[in-house]
């Protein structure tokens, strides 16, 4: 399985902004920031492939110090144009920053509105095509002229959440082939409020409309055996708004009520070659899912292949029914703190 692994983001400013107002201004040196990122994976934001962020400044009398002000990488620091200066009075600035490894229009970011301890980013969308989702990562600082010789640091924190999947089959009298994935009926959307402090994380309001995420790799199935295996497809780990969703209870066969649940889809045979059942295979699910963390879940097919899809049936089966002999025996292997890279539990289902 790709592990994902992103450290905390520490940047130094070691300047900052001023206002059209008559303020005292330093005539020191202008906002920059520097980063220490660490991962492997290259689509999320890194030390080496973030290039910029924005950030937005509050001064003292919640007035806008500046306005979404673009920082590009420029050697070691980001720094912005036109330049802004610590206020020479000494008085405090709050910076509200964010970026993402795509463009903000690839992650469904909107502009960020409102005022200083009720910033917010509102309709934050991930690609529900999981190979055009990209990362984003927030952060909170508050400093003053105070900061300028050694540099205000500023952490940032991962905003999404990861899930993966990984299966086996030890069951020698059928063959699993597995060509997709799919995370079906979770919350599209979500409201991003930032914190009003540095040790604080922000909070996600998930929106009411679901969606599926959805990969599929029919070109180059996967063939279980008895030990887990990555099942994602070259797509990497699903991103998601944090959320903790209604999962699907079987009785509902159809899904009238839109409950959560993971499928794969597979092509199951006995091990002479009689055909069995091709399609999606359901498995419920309601877990929270915080924000900045990686989810791997384990999905053992040897003594079942869980439920015929309630929204998308394959053949034979109907909506809801047993494929074969029970329920896939399903259990979370560890719940990854994206920023340290730890185990943070495990977990028996």
């Amino acid at each position: 399985m790709k592990k994902l692994f992103i450290a905390l983001v520490s940047l130094s400013m070691l300047a900052s902004c001023s206002l059209d107002k008559e303020l005292q201004q330093n005539e020191g040196n202008p906002i920059s920031f520097t980063s220490e990122i660490g991962t492997r994976a290259t689509s999320f934001v890194t030390t080496d492939n973030m290039n910029y962020f924005y950030s937005t400044a509050f001064n003292s009398a919640d007035e806008v110090y500046f306005d979404k002000l673009l920082f590009n990488k420029n050697g070691e620091y980001f720094t912005s144009d036109p330049e802004y200066y610590w206020p020479g009075d000494g008085s405090e600035l709050r910076f509200y920053c964010y970026a993402s490894s795509g463009l903000s229009s690839e992650m469904g970011l909107t502009e960020p509105e409102g005022t200083a301890g009720e910033y917010m980013l509102k309709n934050v969308t991930p690609k529900t095509d999981i190979s055009q989702q990209v990362d984003f990562v927030y952060g909170y600082a508050v400093g003053s002229k105070a900061d300028e010789t050694n540099g205000l640091k500023i952490k940032m924190r991962h905003g999404f959440t990861q899930i993966a999947l990984k299966a086996k089959n030890s069951n020698q009298g059928y063959v699993y082939t597995v060509t997709g994935v799919k995370l079906a009926c979770v919350a599209e959307s979500g409201n991003f409020k930032f914190p009003v402090s540095s040790e604080n994380k922000g909070s996600w309001t998930p929106g009411d409309d679901k969606t599926n995420y959805v990969v599929t790799y029919a070109g180059t199935p996967k063939t279980l055996d008895g030990t887990y295996q990555n099942i994602m497809g070259a797509t990497g780990n699903i991103v998601i708004v944090p959320q903790q969703p209604t999962a699907w209870v079987r009785s509902d066969k159809t899904n009238t009520q839109n409950g959560a649940y993971f499928a794969v889809k597979i092509n199951v045979t006995t091990k002479a070659g009689a055909q069995v059942y091709e399609g999606w295979s359901a498995i419920n699910i309601g877990d929270n899912w915080k924000q900045g963390m990686i989810y791997t879940y384990l999905l053992d097919f040897s003594t079942g292949a869980g439920f015929v899809d309630p929204m998308d049936p394959g053949t034979p089966g109907n909506p809801g029914d047993e494929i074969l002999g029970g329920p896939i025996k399903f259990s979370l292997e560890s719940v990854i703190n994206w920023e340290n890279h730890t185990p943070d539990s495990e977990v028996e289902m």
